[in-house]
Parts: C-alpha cells; structure tokens; sequence
C-alpha cells in the first residue's frame, strides 16, 4: 500500500521534527542507501559535509526550507548536514561524478492532463510516500517524495503542478554545491500560483546541477504549462504550444545543447522521448487512465517507458520505474500509482485544495 503521511498547519521547524520524529527509521535507511551510492571517497563524512554546504545555500535561498531540514534533522536523530545531503542528492551526485542514466518520462496531453514516472534504483523502492502539508494559511499541497526530502512531483492549493526530470550538463557539480532542485520543487509547491510564477521562481535559484521542471495549471480559466530547464549556465526555457509535449533526460535549451551529456551517459532518453511522442500523437489522453495507457510502453526493455529491473544487471545499478503520477488539471488532482503505468493494482489520488 502507499504510504501516505498529512502534517497538521505548523511552523516549518515544528513540522519537521513532526516528520522526523514520526518517519526516523525510514529516514535513516533512506540516507544509509544514499551514502552508499553517493559513493565519496570521505564516505558519510564528506555526504554529511556537502550536505552542510548544500542546507547554507538553501538558507540564503528559502529560510524556511532550511529550517524545516533542521526539524526533521533533530527529529529524526540524524545530523542537518545528513538531512541536507538527502534534499541534495542531486547535486551530490553531480559533486561525485557519478554518470547517472536518466530517469523518468513527462508527457502533456492537449486535453488538461499531465503525467509521468519516476524511474530510480529498486534498491529505493521502500524510500517514498505521498505527503500531504496542510498550510497555516488554508488549503493543503501533496508531494511524492523521498523519506527525508522536502519535495518532489506534487500539486499545490492553487492547482499548480510539478512533474521532474534529471538531466545532465558538462558544468554540472563544478562549482560549489548549489540551491537543490528538489527545495526548488517544494518552492514552488509552497508559493506559485499559476505555471509562470513558478516558472519564474525555479529561474531564479543558483543551481549547481540539472533538471527539468514542467510546471503545469490553470491561467486566465484555461489549461497552461512551462517548462524550465536549470543548470549552471541558465535557466533555460522550453517552447510549449497546445499539441501536447513530451520530454525524457535530454535538454531541449538550444543554449544548453551543447553541453549535454545524456547522449553518452543515457541515449535511452532520445528512444525513450521517440516513443512517447508517437503513443501521444496517437492517443490524445483526455483522462487520468489514459495518461497512464499512454505511459505504459515495455519497448526497448530496461531502457523503456515503463521500466521494469533488469535481474542480470548488478543490485546498484538495477532501475526501475518506483511510481507513476498523472494530473488532472480541471480537476486539480494527482493520482500516484505504485510501480509502473502497467501496475494498477495500488494508487491513491489526493485534491489540491483541501483534501
């Protein structure tokens, strides 16, 4: 089943001790796991170090994601530092040089709807829940995210949506530890009320490595959607028009192209992207089960849509698809299913106003 967890209307440091205290033993597997992978020559030392890094940018950036970083940090009885490499993770991994595949596929249906999967590790299968924030000043986001992470995919109050997607840029993990992108995520969650407010407000945050945000709502009464790729060098902006869209690891910012590295690190994401577009153009999703019809493509095998692990593969680099979200925008609901689009056996939707 899924887990889902609702935090009651707190201040951000409240909320995370809450969260930390409630969720301790997940939170500790989840940061064991990601030391391992992380894989840094000064072990948890140096995660715990670049986390620190990583929570004083966030600081500058969001006071008050920090501060809830902090409560889980005290909560859960693990350091600010650990905690902060958690939400970092991205980041981290850019630090590490660590040559990731890509993961997850977005698609944006001309009828209102969007959805995507998220592919990582099997080994993190167990490290995820919806969570539900209850705001103090009324109405409730929802996130899928990881134990120990502030925000992921979600739906906010005012309807606006963000789907993610890694992608990976020769400038990645250069420089000093960057705002993460998934405190950019929770940003957005916490305060855009409409596709181009969050666009402008995930432009605005110092990265130090990449991802995509689609931003997806309502503006003006009609269905509206941006997507914004951030990297060292950015942001970069993502022409959409009403046909529909899809996108995969690779980056479409003509001023980032040249700096792809997914062509050597993931050339999945080009089949991948080639495949989505045609099932879209195909079937024109106008429900929240057709989106996941339309995500649930096996071609290609281990570098497919809907992924599933490769038992041959080594225990750490076995992917697969770990959820499947799909947003109704008329609606302003998410709906999360468990596994891939082709796994219909456990999934739970939440509104976003209220519920």
């Amino acid at each position: 089943m899924i887990r889902t967890f609702r935090s009651a209307p707190a201040d951000p440091g409240t909320r995370g001790r809450e969260f930390g205290r409630l969720h301790a033993e997940r939170i500790a597997a989840t940061a064991g796991r990601y030391v391992e992978l992380f894989g840094l020559s000064g072990g948890r030392r140096e995660t715990e170090r670049l986390g620190e890094a990583a929570l004083a940018r966030t600081a500058a950036w969001f006071p008050a994601a920090a501060e809830e970083i902090e409560g889980i940090a005290a909560g859960s009885g693990l350091s600010a530092g650990m905690i902060g490499a958690l939400n970092a993770r991205t980041e981290i991994l850019a630090v590490g040089g660590r040559a990731e595949r890509g993961e997850c596929s977005t698609l944006l249906a001309p009828g209102g709807f969007a959805a995507q999967t998220w592919d990582w590790y099997e080994d993190l299968r167990e490290s995820w829940l919806v969570w539900s924030v209850e705001l103090p000043g009324g109405g409730s986001f929802h996130t899928l995210t990881e134990y120990g992470v502030l925000g992921k995919i979600g739906i906010n109050p005012g309807g606006v949506a963000v789907l993610l997607n890694i992608l990976h840029h020769d400038d990645d993990g250069a420089g000093d530890v960057g705002v993460p992108v998934h405190v950019v995520a929770r940003r957005v969650l916490e305060e855009a009320r409409s596709p181009g407010d969050a666009a402008a407000l995930a432009g605005a945050a110092p990265v130090s490595a990449s991802s995509s945000l689609t931003l997806v709502g309502r503006e003006a009464g009609e269905p509206a959607a941006r997507c914004v790729e951030l990297w060292p060098g950015g942001p970069g902006t993502v022409p959409l028009d009403g046909d529909g869209f899809t996108r995969t690891n690779h980056f479409l910012s003509p001023a980032a192209v040249a700096g792809d590295r997914e062509p050597v690190v993931g050339p999945d994401s080009f089949h991948r992207h080639e495949v989505l577009g045609r099932r879209l153009g195909e079937r024109r999703p106008d429900s929240v089960g057709d989106c996941f019809e339309t995500l649930c493509s096996h071609e290609g095998g281990a570098s497919a849509i809907c992924v599933h692990p490769d038992g041959g593969a080594p225990p750490r680099e076995r992917y697969a698809t770990l959820a499947t979200v799909a947003i109704d925008v008329g609606a302003g609901a998410m709906t999360v299913r468990a596994g891939g689009p082709c796994e219909a056996s456990d999934e739970v939707t939440v509104p976003a106003a209220g519920g």
